[in-house]
């Protein structure tokens, strides 16, 4: 089976993507979490069916151990649960649940926000700025992925106190490093927002820099929930 430009199965969706050349580059654990959240994210893995580790390592070119490394990291994340002697199994998440989450880290990031455009040092703002020109030179999708999250990280970092920095942290689930590719129309809206978030500290505005933050989480939500609707991504 042949994948699409944007790594989704041509056919019927029954057999594993081919793991995207870029696919997390790092540790084998790292790259088989990556290629584990985007089977997830596109449903090629359904919820409540088995992970079947052993084709995923075949696929990934790699032994099993580093996949069963990477379900741990997704049963913290909540994507699988790990059944003794039974295997992993991809977990329900609803609408409602993703909206409930989307809704959390909103709250936060306004904290984050508010606290940022009264604390925030000339050195923080400068971060954020590279931050921010980091992602907006971005020409591929990956590298705008890890560009944005090292944005979000100088965001934190800049409102937050270590503790509620690490908790913040602690929450997070990261989406697969290959989200702009399957949601391309995400990337214009991620680097305006960005400049928008930047502008708005700068200014000292900490509740517009929210208010941006929270309008691209439901922009980037409105365009996941077919996939949990069980419907295929658009090609708009």
């Amino acid at each position: 089976m042949k994948d699409s430009p944007r790594g989704l199965p041509s056919g019927d969706g029954a057999g594993l993507l081919k793991p995207f050349h870029h696919e997390s580059p790092g540790a084998s654990t790292e790259r088989a979490a990556a290629y584990l959240r985007r089977l997830i994210f596109t449903r090629v893995l359904v919820p409540g069916s088995h992970v079947p580790a052993a084709q995923i390592a075949q696929t990934l070119g790699m032994t099993r151990i580093p996949v069963r490394e990477a379900l741990l990291v997704l049963q913290h994340e909540g994507r699988v649960r790990i059944e003794p002697n039974r295997g992993a199994f991809v977990t329900m998440e609803s609408t409602q649940s993703a909206q409930d989450s989307n809704e959390l880290f909103s709250v936060m990031e306004d904290f984050a926000c508010t606290r940022a455009a009264k604390r925030a040092t000339p050195e923080d703002l400068q971060r954020l700025r590279q931050a921010q020109d980091d992602v907006h030179d971005a020409t591929d999708p990956v590298q705008l992925f890890h560009a944005f999250e090292q944005f979000q990280e100088s965001l934190v970092t800049a409102g937050l106190d270590a503790r509620l920095a690490g908790f913040y942290r602690r929450l997070r689930q990261r989406s697969p490093d290959s989200i702009y590719e399957q949601l391309p129309s995400l990337v214009a809206a991620v680097k305006l927002t960005t400049e928008r978030v930047v502008s708005a500290l700068e200014a000292g505005d900490g509740a517009l820099a929210a208010q941006n933050l929270r309008e691209l989480r439901e922009s980037a939500l409105d365009q996941y929930a077919p996939l949990l609707r069980g419907e295929p991504i658009s090609a708009d």
